[in-house]
């Protein structure tokens, strides 16, 4: 063990001060001398006992000496603390040789674990090298200050994707993924130096934050700040002068109470706040068109790149404001590079896909040339290093740019950089390299950087990484000061925590958090973090998260960051209840708030939470538990979790599992009778089928509910049950009963609040209305429903009012109306990123266009539409997309995609089942891929071609499908012009032209092959 003895007439607590922060303990008082003790491994023991001896000489005086020297003690835990005993006690004199002219003096048997010990001291009695051969370890020269290795290329490529958008006014939106340490954040800062350096050009800096430290909607509020010129603590009156002045005179009014509440200015009380919160999205919808569009306008005033990094931890409404101000069609001088773990592709699969110019890059670790190089410059000012070293750092960081940086900062700290004596040189001392060793190089960093540090740091770095990624210097030195009463800590309990913090700090494990003034700390990584996390003894984490837990669980209650900390202590301390507690609330608020995506995640660690205390025996539970307080909120029971996840789920399209939460949580209410539980989730797994294409099964679940809620007798339930059947009805086209369903059931869901009820119902009732030819309602029902939309920002009801309202323009003849309509449709999908939205009014829209004639617009959204029912409604498929591409291809004359996407519509789904309209397409297209209806030309070949056309338009006339008979009429008309027989292709264009329904849309397809035919008459009249 080291000892310390010190000579000095300052009182002993003077001196147990300055030793004891270093990990000295007080083992003997004899003769005027103080001994301390160093428990722990010797050498880093022996360098503790060393920094303390200098640390006593520079405060002291030169009145004062110490000195070091190493020995066999024996130690045993007394009641007031560690008991020392050993012959070296009782003869500290001889510490010192006879003679020594130092004011620190080593003894040989410390000597031999502190090579150069000679070091001198520095202004604060510190020698800085605990090991150097001779003098202080060189500075490390800042990060920002090293050449970026390996990168330029990728930097100046996306710099000039960058110049290209703002050149062009396409916006850009560049994404790069990369494994942890791989380096994101310091290319993004080349990134942003790079652009901030073009002439005239304005660069936005963010990153967002892990969940555990970040505030709700983190980044989106992150963007609207920066977008709006937007201060930290802004008024609600500047919030709203800064969004009716940014975001113009209709989306600026509109979204600023929103804007308000996200940024901590208004309450939920406030009454728009309150209408948003009501309609389930509109919140987040109206903080991502507010971001988004600040984002855009901003680019206006001068080219804008905004650089997103640790993008995998950004909020919903924030990357979907960043795919929103780069959507396609937009025209806008704005590059935005998002940077995230590959996490991100599998978080948003459609990642991208909307924007203008849509880039993807991967980041790889560096090539063996640019890691070398990297090394290297982290060991300056070492000129020459050996090459078997090299070799070993190489593979030990297996190029990754942060284990060359830390197995460097590593290589500072054990003292491997050293002077050579007696030149200005350097060296790397090799031996100081571990070697052999099997576990991850952060595992390794951990140890190396814990068995560097005197005992009591090590134990303080254990503590902070116990308590978190986010450090707040005072709530450390609380937490600090409770652990020591419960004897949870040991070497580090009497330390200061500043001076301990500081210390962690200069060593290169902690930072200052966010440029802050050194109150706020966080570990200089994550993962670092958890590595050392990991190397404190589980009895000890148990008990520091024991302890972090029942101090924030005794704090006044508040909502985000606080939660997600109890959650996190709570599960680590063996706290499940407390952990499915806060989990479960955090859950509820994210719900609230909209954020679907970090309710889900915060729903599914509650589950967790719960399953682990179910699987404790009730003696392990209370153990567990006892001692804190309640849970925050409440306890949380799996029928709540599971019902809650079930609810987001299909809200972010994730539609089976949905189902299969609500059916679990529906099973456990059954078991425990709560009949509202049971009706509820019945209604609410009917509606995810219905959004699934399974009505019959939705109708099933409903007929089992009306029942229950009918015994019930809740308004609100009664009202959402009526919904339900009146959708059924609806979906078997049983349009007088849907019809006196839903007209009452939207008035009864108004008037309890109940906004998604009521537009539900009044998207159903308004298409129903058409079919019965009662248009005036119908018109009337969607002007409301859209009015309603609009006035809480409910973009996805908007969206979907909009595709239903194509019943009404097509009854009424009105292509211009139903085309705005289905445009509006598909923008505002795009803008959400909802594939069930998309594609429905994509199809329409390329089914108008096609029947027009614009056949190039029609074309990629038709793809479009086929491609997300292929990618997200596999489960259910339906022919009617893949044949609408097939079609525009024949009419295009690209007969060989036509018949690939014929054969993926026989291969996929049962034709046998289709409606009648969907067969008769089917054998137009089979028509049309053999050519026409033959081999063409005239004479019996010509006349076999007539039969087959004038059976499939018997077939059309019986089953009267009037849009379809003009579409086969067209295309057995422009055969017959192929063919040269223009007596039958005058016919079927008068057929076509007399058709009762659908003349406006099919005016210009008409018109141009009425075109052709005149064309080819007069041909056929002149001879010559």
């Amino acid at each position: 063990m080291a000892l310390l003895a010190v000579r000095s007439g300052a009182p002993v607590d003077q001196v147990a001060g300055i030793a004891a922060p270093l990990g000295g303990r007080l083992a003997r008082v004899q003769d005027g001398l103080h001994v301390f003790a160093f428990p722990g491994a010797a050498r880093p023991a022996a360098r503790a006992a060393l920094q303390a001896a200098r640390r006593l000489v520079a405060a002291l005086g030169q009145t004062t000496s110490a000195a070091v020297h190493v020995a066999e003690l024996q130690v045993r835990e007394g009641a007031a603390g560690m008991v020392f005993a050993g012959p070296a006690l009782s003869r500290p004199t001889s510490f010192w040789p006879p003679g020594a002219p130092r004011p620190v003096a080593i003894t040989p048997e410390a000597a031999a674990l502190l090579p150069g010990a000679a070091a001198p001291l520095d202004a604060g009695g510190e020698a800085e090298s605990d090991g150097g051969a001779s003098g202080a370890a060189p500075p490390e020269s800042p990060a920002a200050e090293l050449p970026l290795r390996g990168r330029d290329e990728l930097v100046a490529e996306i710099a000039a994707h960058a110049r290209a958008a703002w050149r062009d006014r396409a916006p850009l939106l560049l994404t790069l993924l990369g494994e942890v340490g791989h380096g994101k954040t310091r290319l993004c800062d080349a990134v942003a130096a790079a652009l901030s350096a073009e002439p005239g050009a304005r660069t936005i800096a963010v990153a967002a934050r892990p969940p555990d430290v970040a505030e709700p909607a983190g980044l989106v509020r992150a963007l609207l700040r920066a977008a709006l010129a937007l201060d930290d603590g802004a008024r609600a009156d500047a919030i709203r002068a800064a969004c009716v002045a940014r975001l113009g005179p209709a989306l600026g009014p509109a979204s600023w109470p929103a804007v308000a509440f996200a940024l901590d200015a208004l309450p939920d009380t406030e009454p728009a706040v309150a209408a948003a919160l009501a309609a389930p999205g509109a919140l987040r919808q109206t903080l991502t068109r507010a971001a988004g569009e600040a984002l855009r306008r901003a680019s206006e005033e001068r080219p804008l790149a905004l650089v997103v990094d640790d993008a995998q931890w950004g909020d919903q409404a924030g990357l979907d404001a960043i795919e929103i101000a780069t959507l396609s069609g937009a025209r806008a001088p704005l590059a935005i590079l998002v940077a995230a773990h590959p996490a991100l592709a599998a978080m948003r699969p459609l990642h991208g896909e909307r924007a203008a110019r849509s880039v993807q890059r991967t980041l790889p670790p560096l090539d063996p040339t640019a890691a070398r190089a990297a090394l290297l410059d982290r060991l300056r000012p070492v000129e020459f290093v050996p090459e078997p070293v090299v070799a070993g750092l190489l593979e030990a960081a297996q190029g990754v740019p942060l284990f060359l940086v830390e197995l460097a900062a590593a290589l500072r700290r054990a003292g491997a950089l050293r002077k050579v004596r007696g030149g200005p040189g350097w060296y790397l001392a090799g031996d100081e390299i571990a070697r052999g060793e099997a576990a991850p190089v952060m595992e390794r960093l951990a140890r190396r950087a814990l068995a560097g540090l005197p005992p009591p740091l090590a134990e303080l770095a254990e503590v902070c990484a116990v308590a978190g990624d986010e450090l707040e210097v005072d709530e450390l030195g609380r937490l600090l000061d409770e652990a020591a009463r419960e004897r949870a800590v040991g070497a580090c309990g009497g330390l200061d925590p500043g001076v301990g913090l500081s210390r962690l700090v200069r060593r290169g494990l902690l930072r200052v958090a966010d440029g802050g003034d050194g109150r706020r700390l966080a570990f200089a990584h994550p993962l670092l973090r958890e590595a050392i996390e990991a190397e404190a003894p589980p009895p000890l984490r148990r008990r520091l998260h024991g302890i972090a837990l029942r101090r924030l669980l005794a704090a006044p209650a508040e909502r985000g960051a606080r939660l997600a900390r109890i959650a996190r202590h709570a599960a680590a301390a063996g706290a499940h209840a407390e952990a499915a507690a806060a989990c479960f609330e955090l859950a509820e608020e994210a719900r609230r708030r909209h954020l679907y995506v970090d309710a889900e995640r915060h729903y599914s660690a509650a589950l967790e939470a719960l399953s682990a205390l179910e699987a404790l025996s009730a003696t392990e539970a209370l153990s567990a538990t006892e001692a804190s307080a309640p849970p925050p909120g409440g306890a949380a029971s799996r029928v709540a979790v599971l019902a809650g996840r079930g609810k987001v789920r299909y809200r972010i399209q994730r539609f089976d599992d949905a189902a299969a939460d609500l059916r679990a949580a529906r099973a456990l209410a059954e078991a425990e009778g709560d009949l509202s539980a049971v009706a509820d989730l019945l209604l609410e797994e009917a509606t995810v089928l219905d959004w699934s294409d399974d009505y019959a099964g939705s109708q099933a679940l409903v007929d089992r509910a009306a029942p229950l809620v009918a015994r019930i007798g809740d308004a609100a339930q009664r009202a959402r049950c009526d919904v339900a059947v009146g959708r059924g009805h609806f979906r078997r086209q049983e349009l007088e009963q849907a019809i006196a369903r839903l007209a009452p059931a939207a008035r009864d869901a108004g008037a309890l609040g109940d906004h998604e009820g009521c537009v539900i119902a009044l998207l159903l009732l308004a298409p129903a209305l058409v079919y019965a030819g009662r248009l005036d309602e119908a018109e009337a029902r969607f002007h409301e429903v859209v009015a309603r939309c609009e006035r809480v920002g409910d973009r996805l009801h908007l969206g979907i009012a909009l595709m239903n309202r194509l019943t009404l323009r097509l009854m009424r003849e009105d292509p211009e109306g139903a085309q705005g309509d289905l445009r509006a449709a598909v923008a505002l999908a795009r803008e959400l990123g909802n594939a069930y939205l998309e594609r429905g009014p994509a199809h329409n829209l390329a089914e108008l266009l096609y029947w027009s004639g614009e056949l190039a617009e029609a074309l990629p959204l038709a793809v479009r539409a086929f491609e997300l029912q292929r990618r997200f409604f596999q489960a259910t498929p339906v022919p009617d997309y893949a044949l609408l591409v097939a079609r525009i291809h024949a009419a295009r004359g690209e007969l060989a995609e036509a018949v690939r996407h014929l054969d993926w519509a026989l291969g996929q789904c049962d034709l046998g089942a289709a409606p009648p309209v969907t067969r008769v397409l089917f054998r137009l297209c089979a028509l049309l891929a053999q050519g026409g209806g033959g081999k063409g030309g005239g004479g019996e070949a010509g006349g076999r071609d007539d039969e087959a056309w004038e059976a499939l338009i018997a077939e059309a006339r019986s089953a009267s499908l009037l849009s379809e008979l003009i579409e086969i009429l067209c295309f057995a008309a422009a055969d017959a012009l192929k063919r040269g027989r223009l007596e039958e292709a005058r016919r079927w264009l008068g057929e076509a032209a007399q058709t009762s329904f659908g003349q406006r849309f099919w005016r210009g397809r008409l018109a141009h092959l009425a075109a052709r035919l005149e064309r080819l008459e007069r041909l056929d009249d002149d001879p010559a």
